[in-house]
């Protein structure tokens, strides 16, 4: 416990120092104001009215619990972290300041005491334990205070960033406004080209391009990132560094499921349309898969994926009776199918691909052809079985659904 020394009619000779410099505050409070300006220019773009409030508050407030010998307040030193951590001042000037206010009130308290006399000063001394022990909790509840204050900032910002990020990704252009329509405020620059990204998720809560941000951004290239329910989405900025070709291998190494990315676009406005087509380009891609694609690497693939529903309706069409086999059934008729044709037709370069022979391969076709109602000789019958099967093998189990 610290002994606290008396002056000569008894009674705290800190506290009763304190209590006569209370008088002496306004001149106290320019003294360190000049001071502070005169040794730290992050003070100087802080309004002058504020500092000189600010600064008057809290030696109010350090010699006012010196003179009562209560307890030290913090309330003000909190509310000077927070300000000044609101503003911009580094956590070193706040802590200079405070520094600075401390070998103020020590000066006065000394010069006063030596004005009272040598009981007075020898008081001081004894007494110097008190006046630092209030200096180290003031000094504790600064940090502390403007660390706080940071956090709380920090989590506003990524508030405000997911709000407009979401705002602009789903088009609500209003909302958009209303918030201040920063692209700053959500890490990306001013003016495009863009490319917006949709990737599916193999369960709530798990990106599937994990690593794609931090590994655009030591490239120099911004990227802002969102996960939803059922889909990771973003919004990529382009640049000279990382060209659309270096861009999409780097999402295809990330990817743990399939991924679709939009053509470059100019305004940021247009980022909905944008991820729209990237989903679309997503599921050009088989279900189950891992990879990256546009809506110009296969035109029917485009064309099945942008509309679901009525694909599948179509296709159910066109492939007739082959929609009621089993599953492993259906895909060693569609899968000899598309390797045909992926072969121009030729029989035997597709029993070499499919390891079987070419009869087999011809039964495989005639049975297609039948349960269908679809003819391979037909030019239309081969353009409809052409998209069924791809069709086929897009929507997956939602064909029979």
């Amino acid at each position: 416990m610290v002994q606290v020394a008396t002056g000569p009619s008894g009674g705290s000779v800190v506290a009763r120092l304190a209590a006569d410099l209370i008088g002496e505050l306004d001149g106290l409070t320019e003294q360190l104001v000049t001071s502070l300006l005169q040794t730290d220019e992050s003070y100087l773009p802080v309004d002058i009215d504020d500092l000189r409030r600010t600064v008057h508050t809290n030696l109010h407030s350090f010699l006012s619990d010196l003179a009562s010998q209560s307890t030290p307040s913090t309330a003000s030193s909190r509310d000077t972290a927070r300000r000044r951590a609101g503003q911009g001042v580094p956590l070193g000037s706040v802590l200079h300041a405070y520094r600075l206010g401390f070998q103020v009130i020590w000066a006065a308290l000394a010069s006063r005491a030596l004005r009272e006399g040598q009981p007075y000063l020898d008081g001081l001394v004894r007494e110097s334990t008190t006046v630092w022990s209030w200096v180290d909790t003031s000094s504790e509840a600064v940090n502390m205070e403007y660390h706080e204050a940071l956090i709380d900032s920090a989590r506003h910002d990524e508030q405000q960033r997911v709000l407009l990020l979401d705002a602009l990704l789903d088009g609500r252009l209003g909302e958009w406004k209303l918030l201040g329509g920063s692209l700053h405020a959500i890490g990306l620059p001013e003016h495009g080209p863009y490319l917006a990204v949709s990737a599916e998720t193999r369960e709530a809560g798990v990106e599937n391009l994990r690593e794609a941000g931090p590994y655009l951004r030591r490239y120099g290239v911004a990227s802002a990132w969102r996960l939803r329910p059922d889909e990771q989405v973003g919004l990529i900025a382009m640049n000279r560094a990382l060209p659309f070709a270096a861009i999409r291998e780097s999402l295809l190494k990330e990817a743990t499921g399939r991924v679709g990315i939009s053509p470059a676009f100019d305004d940021a406005l247009d980022a909905c349309r944008s991820l729209e087509i990237a989903a679309v380009a997503r599921r050009c891609l088989p279900p189950g898969s891992a990879g990256v694609a546009t809506i110009d690497d296969d035109p029917v693939a485009t064309i099945v994926a942008s509309a679901p529903g009525i694909s599948g309706r179509m296709v159910r069409h066109l492939l007739g009776r082959v929609v009621d086999l089993s599953a492993d059934e259906r895909e060693l008729l569609l899968g000899t199918l598309r390797t045909w044709m992926d072969c121009g037709g030729n029989t035997s370069a597709a029993a070499r691909q499919l390891y079987c022979h070419r009869n087999t391969v011809r039964n495989r076709l005639q049975r297609v052809e039948e349960l269908s109602g679809q003819s391979l000789s037909d030019p239309r019958g081969v353009a409809g079985l052409s998209i069924a099967a791809e069709g086929a093998r897009l929507l997956g189990d939602e064909l029979t659904g």
